[in-house]
């Protein structure tokens, strides 16, 4: 089985503003939300591993249970070169696609072309695919890797309106190749009082 994870939150992530090369740790919410999803993996993971970004690692090691975590540059994300950092508005994500992601032999500065990067992405995944065949692995990423992997490495899946949201982000692959994300479950505080129904809530 593979697993594909999405690091959690860091502050730029909570500002606003594009990770690119920028190397911001996790925020408060984002170590919980990784001790979250290392609750959601335990016992389902053989190997995790890692870009060697701050985030991805804190995440992986938060889900590791204790195993090492391995570190593959082949997991980043896309190089948006003089775009980390920067704030990002609706505009401004429009602008960026319709330059970057819908021309992807464009180059952008100080970063590389979508077409420069998706492919060696898609040759990594694959990889990690065929190997998961005889041992489960967790691979923790970026949110345009999961996208590219979730969608097909398709150029549209780049685009940040298609990319999967913040919190617990894991889809599950199985034989079929298929990504399915995971849900994750919300522990009752008092485990001797049973979960109750929406439907009840609304009645109490």
């Amino acid at each position: 089985m593979l697993y594909l994870v999405r690091h959690e939150e860091t502050p730029l992530n909570a500002q606003g503003r594009n990770r690119g090369t920028d190397d911001p740790p996790l925020s408060a919410k984002g170590r919980a939300d990784a001790a979250s999803t290392g609750r959601m993996l335990a016992g389902k993971i053989d190997r995790v591993v890692a870009d060697s970004s701050a985030r991805t690692q804190q995440t992986a090691k938060a889900i590791a249970g204790g195993k090492p975590v391995e570190t593959d540059p082949k997991l980043r994300t896309l190089n948006i070169g003089t775009q980390s950092g920067k704030k990002a508005t609706p505009a401004s994500q429009r602008a960026f696609d319709s330059k970057y992601i819908d021309h992807p032999s464009v180059k952008i500065p100080g970063g590389e072309s979508v077409d420069d990067w998706l492919p060696k992405w898609k040759d990594t995944y694959h990889k990690y695919l065929a190997a998961s065949k005889k041992e489960n692995i967790a691979l923790v990423t970026h949110g345009r890797p999961v996208s590219a992997a979730v969608h097909g490495f398709t150029t549209d899946s780049l685009k940040e309106k298609n990319v999967p949201k913040l919190g617990c982000c894991v889809f599950k692959v199985g034989n079929d190749g298929v990504p399915r994300q995971m849900k994750a479950k919300t522990p009752n505080s008092n485990p001797a009082v049973p979960q109750m129904k929406l439907s009840q809530l609304a009645r109490a």
